[in-house]
């Protein structure tokens, strides 16, 4: 874990634009879609737990990159609700979900692909549960989100099998060499994660469905110590993941779940390594996801 001190300056709003809409039965799947589907895409699955004691009728929230970044568009799709809309906000994509009941005590797990410009966080910030009219009944999940750098040279290789004895898994093919890809979970929120489980999975192979198709009851969870682990508010954990290999072409795989819990799967491309010495610099999902907030975010805040 490190701290940075990060200035943060105000973004304008931009006007509400493209907007995506789409209209369901409860129970298909509904996708709210806003922009040009060009560029690095970035997916994720996050359950969403309905903890606020009542029964949802929508549910809003946004997805974000960093700072001044702004995706060229993104998708969400969940079977929770008959009715989804997207649009533009500043360096995020605002997405709103309604004409569905999510009880208390229930969840609504929603996929995203968000696409970007290149790489950079992504984190989910202002989600909200709210009644048929709109009004606010109680968050949905804390904002934050999740980073994988861009791959470079370094390390010892990692254990290169899938299961990954702790370490991450490999399925192979991802080249000769050793290469690191530094893995960050970054909460924004103003109470501490505990962090259950996290598995990484290194793969060439292209999964559509980050739930069912990857192999995730084949891979090792990270060896996190025994005892949870805890991400402090605005902190971020980070995790040197060895792979023989850079995976030039391929994914990263990620899965964990914090506190009640919170479920997030992750796919961030492996695009382009750096050279040997360089900075690691990358981005990523979601989404699943923030070292710059946008324009409701203050300045010199520290994580």
């Amino acid at each position: 874990m490190y701290k940075a001190n990060i200035h943060i300056s105000g973004i304008a709003m931009l006007a509400l634009c493209l907007i995506g809409w789409n209209t369901a039965s409860v129970d298909a799947q509904v996708t709210a879609t806003v922009g040009n589907l060009t560029g690095v895409d970035v997916r994720g699955n996050i359950t969403f737990p309905n903890n606020t004691g009542k029964d949802a009728s929508d549910l809003e929230f946004e997805v974000c990159t960093k700072e001044g970044l702004i995706p060229n568009g993104g998708s969400a799709t969940t079977s929770s609700f008959a009715n989804g809309k997207a649009a533009f906000s500043g360096d995020c994509i605002s997405f709103g979900f309604d004409n569905g009941t999510v009880k208390a005590g229930d969840s609504a797990t929603v996929g995203l692909n968000f696409w970007l410009q290149n790489r950079n966080i992504l984190f989910v910030d202002n989600a909200v549960w709210t009644d048929a009219s709109h009004n606010s009944i109680g968050p949905a999940i804390p904002p934050g989100g999740f980073r994988v750098g861009n791959v470079h040279p370094g390390g010892d290789g990692g254990n290169n099998n899938i299961g990954g004895g702790g370490r991450g898994g490999q399925q192979g093919g991802g080249g000769a060499g050793h290469f690191v890809h530094k893995v960050e979970l970054v909460n924004l929120g103003d109470k501490a994660w505990t962090v259950h489980e996290l598995k990484l999975l290194a793969s060439m192979n292209y999964y559509n469905d980050l739930s069912a198709d990857v192999p995730w009851n084949l891979v090792d969870p990270i060896n996190l110590g025994s005892t949870p682990l805890v991400i402090g508010a605005h902190s971020i954990f980070t995790y040197q993941f060895d792979t023989t290999g850079n995976y030039l072409g391929g994914h990263i795989y990620l899965n964990y779940n914090f506190d009640d819990p919170i479920y997030v799967l992750g796919d961030h491309p492996v695009t382009t390594p750096e050279p040997s010495g360089a900075a690691v610099i990358g981005s990523c999902v979601m989404l699943l996801t923030g070292y710059a907030l946008h324009c409701k975010r203050v300045s010199n805040t520290r994580v």
